[in-house]
């Protein structure tokens, strides 16, 4: 005996709900992670890059596809995943409830209903793989993740509909229609009302608690002043702008800091050039040596690399380690510790150091545009708008 399509369908409809429901918990649990960074990139945290991808996801919430009329993306995503969910809820709680045709009508039409919102978040998710894919240095996982959340769950509210239509239909086909008018409809508006105001003044508190003041110092130096010829140097040398920035390889803001102006440089790679100084400060314990280990391999034409490996293993800078980051960095490493042991290291990192207090450095990050000198944490956002403004005022 062959089984009826109405026996058939209770296992099509759990499976259905579960997509849609797995679609909704990890929509919520990404839209979340993408809150944090929205607000970590607001206030110039840091976002490390990795197998995770957190660098395209802090570059997308720096641009101005990160908000809709105001709001954070990821803010209206969490709206839709928790009204979403608790409309699945909807639906169960009404398949749970025994009632007239016109009843069972209602209740098929709010799996329509959660259909309807899936296919429109699959469309606004093709807009924005769009700008993720074609406009982003690199494409944001995360986005991308709830991509996969949208379709999944287009996939379950699908399975669910039809269920419940073949369903109703053996109740003498009764028409189904969207379930607008279902009293559980309001909980996909409520849900999705209160989440998005709730997180978005969230959002807001956390930026404006904790924003740092703006970096701009108002103090001027003579850029011949503070350019050497030996500064490690990336960017084109007629470039007009200059940033000299003075940094401690044991400070966890110059971290901050480097990922930043790491990423600046591949806005303004014609406009920009970056020299780097260093500004060891007396209550870092490794930060010296870590210092000539950078002026070393400087000497070897490996600064940058071994740059990045020392702020990405902050503050393991024990001899063993750092024996170990210079090789993979690619260095002679006999040769680097020779040079680490020479006068010639220690007095290039103490004359950087004299040259920073020359100029009244008093902590680090501290940076100089042209000659404008900036101090502490700074935005993506903000540091790109000054170096246009100083290559803007260069032209005149």
């Amino acid at each position: 005996m062959h089984p009826t399509a109405r026996q058939r369908m209770p296992p099509l409809k759990h499976l259905g709900r579960i997509l849609a429901i797995v679609a909704c918990a990890v929509g919520i649990y990404y839209s979340i992670e993408l809150l944090n960074i929205h607000v970590a990139a607001s206030i110039g945290e840091p976002v490390l890059c990795g197998a995770g991808g957190s660098h395209g996801c802090a570059e997308a919430a720096e641009t101005g596809y990160s908000k809709l009329f105001g709001i954070p993306v990821a803010a209206l995503g969490l709206g839709f995943y928790v009204g979403a969910l608790l409309l699945l809820v909807g639906t169960y709680i009404a398949d749970a409830v025994k009632g007239e045709d016109s009843d069972r009508a209602g209740h098929a039409g709010l799996s329509y209903l959660l259909l309807l919102v899936f296919i429109a978040a699959v469309a606004f998710s093709l807009r924005l793989a769009v700008v993720n894919y074609t406009q982003l240095d690199e494409p944001c996982s995360r986005c991308s993740y709830l991509y996969v959340c949208n379709l999944i769950g287009l996939i379950g509210a699908a399975l669910l509909y039809v269920s419940h239509r073949r369903e109703r239909a053996g109740h003498g086909g009764v028409k189904v229609s969207a379930g607008v008018g279902h009293p559980f409809a309001a909980l996909f508006v409520v849900g999705f009302i209160v989440s998005v105001v709730a997180s978005s003044l969230l959002v807001d508190s956390r930026v404006k608690d904790n924003k740092p003041e703006p970096a701009v110092t108002g103090n001027q130096v003579d850029p011949d002043l503070l350019r050497v010829d030996y500064a490690p140097s990336f960017g084109p040398e007629d470039a007009p702008v200059v940033l000299v920035e003075f940094s401690d390889f044991e400070c966890p803001y110059c971290a901050r800091l480097a990922l930043t102006l790491g990423r600046l440089k591949a806005r303004f790679p014609e406009d920009l050039r970056i020299e780097f100084r260093h500004f060891p400060l007396s209550f870092h314990e490794f930060s010296t040596r870590a210092a000539t280990a950078a002026v070393c391999a400087n000497e070897q034409g490996r600064f940058w690399e071994m740059h990045d490996a020392l702020f990405e293993n902050q503050p393991r800078f024990a001899d063993e380690e750092l024996r170990e980051m210079a090789g993979e960095a690619g260095l002679d490493v006999n040769g680097l510790f020779a040079c680490m042991d020479s006068d010639f290291a220690a007095e290039r990192v103490a004359a950087d150091r004299a040259a920073g207090e020359s100029f009244g450095i008093r902590g680090t990050p501290t940076f100089y545009i042209n000659g404008e000198e900036y101090a502490g944490s700074i935005t993506l956002a903000d540091l790109s708008a000054a170096v246009e403004a100083a290559r803007d005022a260069a032209a005149r």
